[in-house]
């Protein structure tokens, strides 16, 4: 009997830690918000109070669209297309420019390819990809850090310090 209750027990406990993953990041990004309105009310600075009321709410949203992927997942065949890869991983930079630089951090790129590297592949799972690495990148990245980019052919890496 073990044997048969035990994936059954594997995969509530597997389903019961994706639910306090994903409670804790909506949580994390609505505190988020919250406060820094907050502080905007109480230092009257609305302006960088709003910029970071819309990036915690563009990382909320980023959740929930990660959430529908996910939900979505074996239907995914119908989304490929060919799509150039450098071009969506440079959109992704350009989307977390902010953040860096409130961290100060800088990217370097070094694409050894002469060519376009095109994939047919489901763009909205790559730029899922590409934002959640850049976001744990720069999350985990010191102040005046730097995030490695590099490209050639067959070889991808991105690299934090």
């Amino acid at each position: 009997m073990t044997k048969i209750y035990r994936p059954i027990k594997n995969i509530i406990e597997n389903l019961e830690n994706f639910a306090l993953n994903i409670n804790h990041e909506f949580k994390t990004s609505l505190s988020e918000i919250i406060s820094t309105l907050q502080l905007a009310q109480i230092t009257k600075d609305y302006d960088d109070g709003v910029n970071q009321a819309v990036q915690s709410s563009k990382r909320l949203n980023n959740i929930l669209d990660s959430l529908g992927y996910l939900i979505h997942f074996n239907n995914s065949e119908y989304r490929r297309e060919k799509i150039d890869i450098v071009k969506h991983l440079d959109e992704a930079i350009y989307d977390f420019q902010q953040m860096m630089n409130k961290k100060k951090i800088i990217i370097c790129k070094n694409y050894e390819i002469n060519k376009k590297i095109f994939k047919n592949i489901d763009k909205d799972a790559l730029l899922l990809c590409f934002n959640n690495i850049f976001k744990n990148a720069i999350r985990y990245s010191h102040e005046s850090g730097k995030i490695e980019i590099d490209i050639r052919q067959r070889y991808f890496r991105i690299k934090d310090f």
